[in-house]
C-alpha cells in the first residue's frame, strides 16, 4: 500500500516507571511505538475487520469459569473478535524489531513466577474471551523478571513465538470507558504457549508528528500537581515535545496506568494516536480505558505468545 503522505519513522519509547509518578511499577514493562502503522493501513485493517469479523457487539467482562457478563457500569464499549493468522502475522512482523528494547538479551521474555493480583474481574485474556487462569483486580503482585536475569536463578525461561490470532477490535464513543483492571493470560489448549504481554494498536486519533509526551498525575505530591513526562521518565534518544495534528481528534480515551496502595490516585496516560502501538505486561499493571469525551476511539488488542525455552 502506498501511503498518501510522507511517512515519519517509527519512534519507540520505553517507559521507565522508576522515575515516573508510578515507581511501584519500576520492574514492569511498557513500550510505546509511534508511527508503526500509517493511517491508511489502520483504516484498511478496520475495514477488513468490519467486513470479515462480523458485527459490532457489546463488550463483556470475564467473571471466571469461562463465563462472561455484560457490566456496562464497568465496561461500556463495543467489540469485534476476528481470528486472522494473516493479520496477526503482519502486525507481529512490524513489531518484532522493537521487542528487544529493555530486555538486555533478545525479546521481552519473562519468568513464569510470582503470584497474581488481588482477584476480581479480568479483561479479554483468553482466545475465546476468557481469562485463561490469571487473576485480575488491583493487586500489585506477580512482577515477572527478564530472561537476562532469570538464567542466574534457575527459573523457567520463555521466548516469544507469535501474536495471538484472535484480534479484538474495540470501539469507544462519547461516554464509553473500561474501568480499572489487569489483563488476563491465555494458554493454548495443548499447554505449549502462553501470553505475557498485551498489544494495543490504535486505529483512530490524531497523527503523531514528534516524540510523545505522557500526561500524568502524582497524588503523593501536591494534589494540584500535573506534569508532562520529561526525558528522565522515558528511555528515548529523542527530545520530548508534543506536536500532533487535530485531524480525527479524540478527547479523552487514554489508556491510563494507575498506581496501587497509597499511590492509587496517581496515574500516567498513553493517549490514542493513529498508528501507535502500546505493549505492556499482563500481570500486576493496573490500567483503564478512560472515558471518551469526543470522537470515536478504535483500537485492536491482542497478546504476545511465548513458549518455554528448549534445553532449560
Amino acid at each position: 500500500m502506498t501511503p498518501l503522505h510522507p511517512v515519519p519513522p517509527p519512534i519507540p519509547t520505553l517507559i521507565n516507571f522508576a522515575t515516573s509518578p508510578l515507581p511501584e511499577y519500576s520492574s514492569h514493562y511498557a513500550l510505546v511505538i509511534d508511527n508503526l502503522f500509517t493511517p491508511e493501513e489502520c483504516a484498511c485493517l478496520l475495514a477488513d475487520a468490519e467486513r470479515e469479523g462480523g458485527d459490532w457487539e457489546e463488550a463483556q467482562v470475564n467473571v471466571g469459569g469461562g463465563k462472561q457478563m455484560t457490566m456496562s457500569d464497568y465496561r461500556n464499549s463495543e467489540r469485534i473478535m476476528w481470528d486472522s493468522e494473516e493479520k496477526a502475522g503482519w502486525i507481529m512482523e512490524r513489531v518484532r524489531p522493537y521487542l528487544g528494547l529493555g530486555c538486555g538479551t533478545g525479546s521481552p521474555c519473562f519468568v513464569n513466577g510470582g503470584k497474581g493480583g488481588g482477584g476480581g474481574v479480568v479483561a479479554d485474556g483468553g482466545h475465546d474471551g476468557t481469562s485463561g487462569g490469571e487473576n485480575g483486580g488491583e493487586g500489585k503482585g506477580g512482577i515477572e523478571e527478564w530472561i537476562s536475569e532469570s538464567a542466574k536463578k534457575g527459573k523457567t525461561e520463555w521466548v516469544v513465538t507469535r501474536l495471538n490470532e484472535r484480534l479484538r477490535f474495540l470501539r469507544y464513543g462519547p461516554g464509553q470507558y473500561f474501568k480499572k483492571h489487569c489483563d488476563g493470560a491465555y494458554t493454548t489448549p495443548n499447554n505449549t504457549q502462553t501470553s505475557f504481554i498485551t498489544l494495543h494498536m490504535y486505529l483512530t486519533g490524531p497523527t503523531p508528528e514528534s516524540p510523545p509526551t505522557f500526561p500524568s498525575h502524582n497524588s503523593l505530591a501536591n494534589p494540584t500537581f500535573f506534569q508532562k513526562v520529561s526525558n528522565a521518565i522515558l528511555q528515548t534518544s529523542s527530545p520530548l515535545s508534543s506536536t500532533t495534528s487535530t485531524t480525527n481528534a479524540i478527547r479523552g480515551g487514554a489508556t491510563r496506568f494507575w498506581g496501587v496502595g497509597l499511590n492509587h490516585r496517581s496515574w500516567m496516560d498513553v493517549e490514542p494516536r493513529v498508528g501507535r502501538v502500546l505493549l505492556f505486561q499482563h500481570r500486576g499493571l493496573v490500567h483503564s480505558g478512560e472515558e471518551v469525551r469526543g470522537g470515536v476511539k478504535v483500537s485492536v488488542r491482542t497478546d504476545l505468545m511465548y513458549r518455554k525455552k528448549e534445553g532449560v
